[in-house]
């Protein structure tokens, strides 16, 4: 990408509780369309193998696909249009409750839009009636609404789609997001004198976090350290700068802040940040180590179980009856095997030996055993009807292992009539 246009394109960051993140993302895409395809194509040819991996493939898919396009045009103009120029008049006031008017100009020009798609999609663009707020285009903008035009010929219903999503981010925004802006409503009615007194910032950048800020900080600076990032922020939330300015005027306290930093940075602080990272990684990998270890030692006394009991079925009503708890568990337990093995198709419409869970008395144990039985035995006598369908290409069809739920029967100890 960055041969062909000549500098580096970082994809955004679309994450859905990111405002804007996804108009974003579909900005980047409409404007470098072609190039994207060229990328793919690129990795394709690249490979030792040559060929599409299933998403590599399915991206490619997209990029070319008619409805995909017209909702990601749709996107890209909204965002350059509206969700700009929106947050770029947001920021520039501190508090949100005096922002009624431009809410209700908002939706006013989305009524607009939704009459006429063309004010977007149509050959003459007004700077005043196309853009929030009527600032006319900015670079960007004017850069996505050109690329969004090389795409008009060969989506018919873009118009169509422009409509149906404007009306309906309208009905969202003055309904749910800006209800209480509306005449009438609760802040449309409070007095100057307590818009004056309270206080709602416009924004919900104060509580993005510490975590928040690490994360952009990663992406602005890749390889800072945690270290260096705490001590910037830091700084900045105490106003240092302003305290070394009027405290720290002798040159000795220069030195002893310098001398202090360099101890710091020789201590090697990171180094022993990510060595107990590594330790508390290494302990995690070792007790999923023993508890995976647990598990199959379970697996393997199951199986020797199920194969021992496989050597002595019951297959009377009478053998049936007579049978204890524990040696009925068995007995079901290697029917209820049994039959995960067949094919799923087979499974799914067939009655099978119920969770342990569900038979809470011995004799509708007892009586799932004999079903069980009476399954086995007519597979055994007609095993053909169960052998494995000849492949067709799908194999989702097929499968010897039953539903996850049924891998592992409910253990004896939880067993009520154990």
């Amino acid at each position: 990408m960055e041969v062909h246009i000549g500098h580096c394109v970082p994809y955004p960051d679309v994450c859905n509780t990111r405002y804007g993140s996804h108009g974003k993302a579909a900005e980047t895409i409409v404007m470098h369309h072609e190039h994207f395809i060229r990328f793919l194509e690129f990795v394709r040819d690249s490979k030792d193998k040559v060929g599409f991996t299933n998403i590599e493939l399915n991206f490619l898919n997209a990029l070319k696909n008619k409805e995909t396009l017209t909702e990601l045009c749709v996107l890209a103009l909204y965002n350059a249009t509206v969700l700009r120029p929106f947050m770029q008049h947001v920021h520039l006031h501190e508090k949100l409750l005096g922002l009624g008017p431009f809410f209700q100009k908002k939706v006013e020009f989305l009524e607009s839009i939704s009459r006429n798609p063309k004010i977007w999609t149509g050959n003459n663009l007004s700077d005043n009636k196309a853009t929030l707020g009527g600032n006319g285009w900015d670079e960007w903008g004017l850069n996505v609404v050109n690329a969004v035009r090389k795409f008009t010929a060969d989506l018919p219903n873009l118009d169509k789609a422009v409509a149906a999503f404007v009306n309906g981010a309208k009905t969202t925004f003055s309904e749910r997001f800006s209800d209480e802006f509306k005449a009438g409503g609760d802040i449309d009615t409070l007095t100057d004198t307590e818009r004056s007194a309270l206080y709602f910032a416009s924004t919900n950048d104060i509580n993005e976090g510490s975590l928040g800020r690490w994360r952009l900080g990663q992406h602005r600076h890749p390889a800072e350290t945690l270290h260096k990032f705490n001590a910037a922020f830091t700084t900045g939330q105490n106003d240092t700068e302003e305290f070394i300015k009027h405290k720290l005027t002798e040159k000795s306290g220069q030195d002893y802040l310098i001398k202090t930093a360099r101890m710091r940075d020789e201590s090697g602080m990171q180094m022993k940040l990510k060595e107990e990272q590594m330790r508390a990684d290494a302990e995690k990998v070792s007790k999923n180590r023993k508890k995976e270890a647990k598990r199959q030692d379970k697996r393997d006394q199951r199986a020797a179980t199920i194969t021992e009991t496989s050597k002595n079925l019951k297959l009377t009503d009478a053998e049936i009856e007579n049978l204890n708890v524990e040696e009925l568990n068995r007995q079901l337990d290697y029917h209820r095997e049994e039959e995960n093995k067949l094919p799923r198709a087979v499974i799914e419409v067939m009655e099978r030996v119920p969770l342990k869970s569900h038979m809470k008395y011995k004799a509708m144990r007892i009586s799932e055993l004999k079903k069980a039985v009476a399954r086995y035995l007519s597979r055994v006598h007609n095993f053909s009807l169960y052998e494995a369908p000849v492949s067709t290409g799908d194999v989702s069809t097929f499968s010897m292992a039953g539903p996850e739920e049924d891998l592992f029967y409910e253990s004896d100890c939880h067993d009520d009539l154990t």
